[in-house]
């Protein structure tokens, strides 16, 4: 939800405990690093969290430059969302508050005591288990993970495209494996290894390509690698695709020009045991 003015019921964040300030700090300094850009962090003004970008990876006139530190910033406000929600509280979110400080990525409030939405309590598990390193345990097999993960991306505004080794636009796929040669951990779970080429590939779409566009395409691709980590799967992405606007033209083209794909990840499971795409089979939940 977004709102532009504080509530009657809105907490003072300054007046949170040394602890719960700390839960909130804790989250967002695990957002992961795309294509080396992160937050410069999180502070209270006026009684909200204000969350930055780090504009000293922004270079002028540079698309490139924007996008990275745009898209991790939406990382780690997913990430702050669900803190806040740890704490009780029903977080209300303003995307790019001040025209004239860029910056200054979100502003996020402490609206009225609520519980967490459906689902958030095991995200937020989940997140403060792989901070600290901790095997996560994975949500059961015979659920089936590939309709949640697109489900997360379109809770969040985008639109996750997934690939495999059987899918019918084999070029697309081709496309992807030539132009990405290296693919990052995400920072939830282990990396997936590349060169066991049955992880299945998803390509993540905004509906627009404007910064707000991009920052919650940020929010998206967190929601789905900590939904991808609950069913105890890695994920990884393409800085390529981050960085090369040829490629995401081409791959726009590909799927279709109501998308703008924003990042290309590659999702499966460290064992191998999942099955050929690195996801358990998800024909038990088709309806």
């Amino acid at each position: 939800m977004v709102s532009a003015m504080p509530e009657a019921s809105s907490v003072d964040a300054s007046a949170l405990s040394p602890g719960a300030r700390a839960v909130v700090t804790r989250a967002v300094a695990a957002a992961p690093l795309l294509g080396g850009a992160a937050p410069r962090g999180v502070q209270v003004v006026h009684g909200a969290f204000e969350l930055w970008a780090d504009v000293r990876r922004w270079r002028p006139a540079s698309e490139a430059g924007d996008r990275g530190p745009r898209l991790a910033g939406g990382a780690a406000l997913f990430n702050l969302r669900l803190a806040v929600a740890a704490l009780g509280r029903r977080p209300v979110t303003v995307l790019l508050p001040f025209p004239e400080r860029p910056e200054v990525l979100a502003v996020v409030r402490m609206a009225e005591r609520t519980a967490p939405p459906p689902g958030w309590a095991r995200l937020y598990e989940v997140l403060t288990a792989l901070g600290g390193r901790r095997a996560c345990p994975g949500w059961p097999a015979s659920t089936a993970p590939r309709l949640a993960l697109r489900r997360a991306a379109e809770l969040e505004g985008g639109w996750l495209t997934m690939l495999d080794a059987s899918a019918p636009d084999d070029r697309l796929r081709e496309l992807i494996e030539r132009r990405c040669a290296r693919w990052p951990d995400l920072a939830v779970g282990a990396p997936v290894d590349r060169e066991r080429r049955g992880g299945t590939i998803g390509v993540l779409s905004s509906f627009h390509d404007l910064p707000v566009g991009q920052i919650r395409a940020g929010e998206a691709l967190r929601r789905v690698a900590l939904t991808a980590a609950a069913y105890g799967l890695c994920t990884s992405f393409a800085p390529a695709s981050l960085v090369n606007p040829a490629m995401r033209a081409a791959l726009g083209r590909r799927l279709g020009h109501q998308l703008c794909p924003q990042v290309v990840l590659r999702i499966g499971s460290p064992s191998g045991d999942a099955g050929p795409s690195g996801l358990v089979d998800d024909r038990a939940a088709r309806v």
